[in-house]
């Protein structure tokens, strides 16, 4: 209202005790509403809307979903939302009624959408409401957008048989995080660096997504139940998750870890999925952390992500590193990523960074997931990296 020629529309999917009282509480502004109630006929409701965007005394309106479709309100300078829509599209026809060519040309139109908060981490109804219908909008756009693909990539798409799997790829915020995600497969951090950079608003797409990722949620189910089982024979107080996406280790676990992840997107969205967590930026092979500070590490579903050639090796020293002795680092992996004679190099090398393989489990869980599960248990023997390549990496061979 203090702006000059400054107006309001205000949208409520309640009447009753709402309507009135807001018409009557800002008389001072000459307050008018529209409901279902105002009727059509006799230019009664077509007066009210002529009054607001004609008189300068008539400053605010106050409308129902009547008036969500179709109408030009365009005198608004900004439309506040005092109910959430269900929709994307309901709260888009809500802001065009202002933001659309008509009869009142203005600059901009400010949007302003109002929620409930409650105290502590658990989101209030509104707030899960909103978040719903942001995702909904993301979604539509991603499916309208598509997902950017290699060259390489592309020029495979012409083999009839992958089809079926583009289409399958696209038809859940699960196998939309799954298809983009394997094509980070051994990519490296730089690399990743590279890609988030040239493309950030899928980058934020997917840190979105994340959470209610279900292959995430199947290694999960696979490692807490390793991790209550170590916890029998010592406390494993300091739990540090490498590569940890949004901190998925501390919300499963339901309590706090350090996270450590090269992508700042996922760190936003996990500061605000679980405050609890302590989450660092930085990469799998080189850890902002000092030495001995971990009683646990977990690297679920991204050490496949490291460069093959020095960072895969560069990362396992690092979790040795960080991890006190006796400490424990439980690492996952897609199924049959590792031939029989990676595996074979793979325990070598762990060994020479101070790890014994206490176990190692294949196709466990709904998402077929192999997992290593390494015991602090001497110190390291060599500073050397080797290349640990895999028949799962682009262009691997299992040598």
């Amino acid at each position: 209202m203090r702006k000059k020629d400054g107006k309001v529309l205000i949208f409520t999917d309640l009447k009753t005790g709402i309507v009135d009282y807001l018409t009557e509480s800002y008389s001072l502004y000459g307050a008018v509403n529209i409901t279902g109630d105002v009727p059509t006929a006799g230019g009664v409701r077509e007066d009210l809307r002529q009054r607001f965007q004609r008189d300068p005394k008539t400053r605010i309106l106050i409308a129902t979903t009547t008036m969500n479709e179709g109408v030009d309100l365009t005198a608004a300078t900004a439309v506040i939302d005092l109910s959430i829509p269900l929709t994307p599209a309901e709260r888009w026809q809500r802001w065009k009624r202002s933001a659309r060519p008509g009869e009142i040309k203005k600059e901009r139109v400010d949007a302003y959408t109002l929620y409930t908060t409650v105290p502590g981490p658990q989101a209030s109804l509104e707030q899960a409401l909103l978040d719903m219908v942001d995702a909904k909008e993301r979604i539509v756009t991603y499916l309208m957008k598509g997902m950017q693909v290699s060259l390489e990539e592309l020029q495979t798409y012409d083999k009839t048989e992958k089809v079926p799997r583009i289409v399958r790829a696209i038809t859940s915020p699960s196998k939309a995080v799954f298809s983009y995600f394997l094509r980070w497969r051994g990519v490296g951090s730089e690399s990743a660096k590279r890609r988030m950079n040239s493309c950030p608003e899928l980058s934020k797409f997917i840190a979105d997504l994340y959470p209610s990722f279900s292959m995430t949620r199947n290694a999960a189910d696979i490692y807490i139940p390793i991790i209550e089982r170590l916890e029998e024979k010592r406390e494993l107080k300091d739990k540090v998750d490498i590569g940890c996406g949004p901190g998925m280790l501390g919300y499963f676990l339901n309590q706090a870890t350090t996270g450590i992840d090269i992508n700042p997107d996922m760190l936003e969205i996990g500061r605000k999925l679980f405050p609890d967590n302590t989450l660092l930026e930085g990469s799998m092979h080189s850890l902002p952390l000092e030495d001995r500070v971990a009683d646990l590490t977990l690297c679920s579903l991204a050490y496949q992500m490291t460069e093959p050639k020095k960072e895969r090796a560069q990362a396992l020293m690092e979790m040795s590193r960080i991890l006190r002795h006796d400490g424990y680092s439980i690492i996952t992996v897609p199924g049959k990523y590792m031939s029989d004679s990676d595996i074979n190099k793979f325990e070598v090398v762990a060994n020479k960074y101070g790890f014994s393989v206490v176990e190692h489990t294949l196709d466990q869980g709904k998402s077929k997931i192999d997992v290593y599960v390494l015991h602090k248990t001497h110190k390291a023997k060599s500073n050397k990296t080797y290349n640990l390549r895999w028949q799962g990496d682009p262009g691997g061979k299992g040598k």
